[in-house]
């Protein structure tokens, strides 16, 4: 970049710069959400759990709506083409700045168009228009797979020109790896994971209902619960009841109930407020519901019958 005096730019170009940049930042928008969803092995378990067909309309719709933006963003300047693209604005800046920084320029824009040159042909064969042979799987040149590595490449590579550009006329620059988002794709997954981390059916006996100083141990109960059980959670239903010991002393009585298949545990009062002893006897709880769902299952199979729908829908829920 050259320390020479800062050319001003005219109106004209400098508008056709910002217009560029805008389209660059929410380029960088679209692909930061993309990571935030679809990159984390976990966060995909969670997408899978609430609304697999939605999410992969969503993570379709980005891919090809960023392919499309690369593609216009290296559209050819040639003839009376009249696009916006960076070899339009590369091509304007030749007459504001030195041999020097214009041949840096197109060196980066060339630069930009090989890295791009998988997306081009993916663009211009499946999503502009979709070519005969592509289509039809007998195209000589099969398309080159584009990776997450590729795509950090060529927004970095175009991030890096529109800041260069910015720097030597404007004295400016644009994070452009960190887009100002109100919700990121993060906090989606955070509320997605904790409504599935909560249970959806829970009934109290009448007599706890009238026994606040147990409310608010059973609501944290609840959550520790929902925690252990994850995914599944959505098919429990919890009961909670008063009981005694055999000397009158008050007790809860859990009830946990899955399918036709039910377990159930009792805690004292003063049981309730110890975190790591209730997820200790939340997870024995929960093992014996499931050790008792794969024995009902085996008695059906040893027997001859088949396992219902409803059967293996609880068995994919664990």
């Amino acid at each position: 970049m050259t320390e020479k005096t800062k050319a001003k730019l005219p109106d004209d170009v400098q508008a056709e710069f910002r217009a560029l940049r805008d389209q660059v930042v929410l380029l960088h928008m679209e692909w930061l959400l993309y990571k935030d969803l679809f990159v984390d092995p976990q966060d995909q378990e969670i997408l899978n759990a609430t609304a697999p067909s939605a999410f992969i309309l969503i993570e379709n719709a980005l891919r090809a709506d960023m392919s499309m933006t690369f593609r216009r963003l290296i559209d050819p300047v040639w003839g009376e083409r009249n696009t916006l693209s960076l070899g339009r604005l590369v091509r304007d800046l030749e007459p504001h700045c030195d041999p020097e920084f214009y041949t840096s320029l197109q060196s980066q824009f060339n630069k930009i168009g090989r890295n791009l040159r998988p997306i081009t042909d993916l663009t211009d064969r499946v999503l502009a228009q979709s070519d005969y042979r592509t289509a039809l799987g007998t195209h000589p040149e099969p398309l080159t797979s584009v990776g997450r590595k590729h795509i950090d490449e060529a927004t970095q590579l175009i991030a890096e020109l529109m800041n260069d550009i910015d720097v030597h006329f404007n004295e400016s620059e644009t994070a452009f790896d960190h887009p100002f988002l109100i919700g990121t794709g993060k906090d989606l997954i955070k509320y997605l994971r904790k409504s599935l981390q909560e249970l959806k059916h829970v009934l109290y006996d009448v007599k706890l209902t009238n026994m606040s100083d147990l409310q608010a141990r059973l609501e944290l109960a609840n959550r520790i619960l929902a925690e252990i059980l994850g995914p599944s959670s959505r098919y429990i239903i919890a009961r909670w009841e008063m009981s005694e010991d055999d000397n009158g002393r008050p007790l809860v009585l859990l009830t946990v109930r899955y399918s036709s298949i039910s377990a159930s545990a009792s805690f004292s009062p003063d049981e309730l407020d110890n975190r790591l002893h209730l997820r200790q006897r939340f997870l024995r709880l929960w093992s014996d519901l499931l050790q008792s769902r794969s024995s009902k299952q085996l008695e059906k199979i040893l027997a001859g019958d088949s396992i219902t729908v409803g059967d293996r829908e609880d068995t994919d829920a664990q």
